[in-house]
């Protein structure tokens, strides 16, 4: 394991530390950040339809009260006509057939999160710190992983969320109340500052703050660690020097590029800017 101090001499965040591994810039954070998204949400998505697979052959019907599974009729091909699909028998993303009146949920993880929050809790301990300690605090603190670097800031933040997120849901009525235009409440209320944890938990992981124990665990082990060279480092020169930095950058970049993409392919170029949900 890289030593605190081998990893506080590199000036940035990097993944490995002195010994190698990779910087994690502004691009690299959010690109990695929205790649785990991404695959989180697939993995939901295929668990939710092997469970319905399961317990609902078919399509929904509203029954009285509740949902019931309408019976599955197979449609059979006219003469001279291209063979007909089988219902359930779909790719491996398309979505299921949603109950009656619900919005179509292709995306169930980034269909009810706010991405836009999601991506500036990847970049907040950076945010928080950077200007702190190279800039406002420069020879008491002089590093640019401090406060929004420990594992107190994201335990208020979760503890915060938890909170919100049970006095909106007593307040549920209201939400439906206010419902957009694409079938659902602000993808950013309730479940806010949760998704803002998430992403401040990834920055966390891609920083690899287990690494230095002494900033992931303040102010239970002491004062923040000094590093090596106090003061901002020479970002700009790291970016087009390093493979180490550069490399991560480009990986993040292209995740963005991909994502913008598909949002603006399948027409949800709005959705996603108003709402910030796919």
């Amino acid at each position: 394991m890289v030593g605190c101090d081998s990893v506080l001499s590199t000036q940035y965040s990097v993944l490995g530390g002195a010994t190698g591994g990779w910087g994690v810039f502004l691009l690299a954070h959010t690109g990695l950040t929205l790649a785990a998204a991404v695959a989180a949400d697939r993995v939901v998505d295929w668990r939710r339809r092997r469970l319905s697979r399961r317990t609902a052959p078919g399509p929904y019907t509203d029954a009285g009260s509740g949902l019931v599974a309408a019976p599955v009729t197979v449609p059979v091909a006219a003469p001279g006509t291209a063979p007909a699909t089988t219902p359930g028998r779909s790719r491996w993303w398309a979505p299921l057939p949603p109950p009656s009146g619900a919005p179509s949920q292709s995306f169930p993880l980034l269909g009810r999160i706010d991405i836009r929050l999601l991506l500036f809790g990847s970049l907040l301990p950076d945010i928080i710190d950077k200007p702190v300690g190279y800039w406002l605090f420069p020879e008491a603190l002089g590093s640019g992983r401090i406060f929004g670097h420990t594992l107190l800031f994201l335990l208020v933040l979760l503890v915060a969320g938890v909170a919100v997120y049970a006095w909106s849901r007593r307040r549920q009525w209201r939400a439906r109340a206010v419902a957009d235009r694409f079938g659902a409440g602000p993808a950013g209320g309730s479940m806010g500052l949760l998704v803002v944890a998430a992403g401040v938990f990834a920055h966390l992981v891609q920083d690899r703050m287990w690494s230095c124990w002494q900033t992931l665990l303040w102010p239970f082990m002491g004062s923040f660690p000094r590093p090596v060279e106090p003061g901002p480092p020479d970002w700009l020169g790291d970016l087009v020097s390093k493979n180490a930095v550069y490399v991560p950058e480009i990986i993040g970049g292209l995740v963005l590029i991909g994502f913008a993409a598909f949002v603006v392919h399948r027409g949800k170029t709005r959705r996603v800017i108003t709402t910030g949900r796919v």
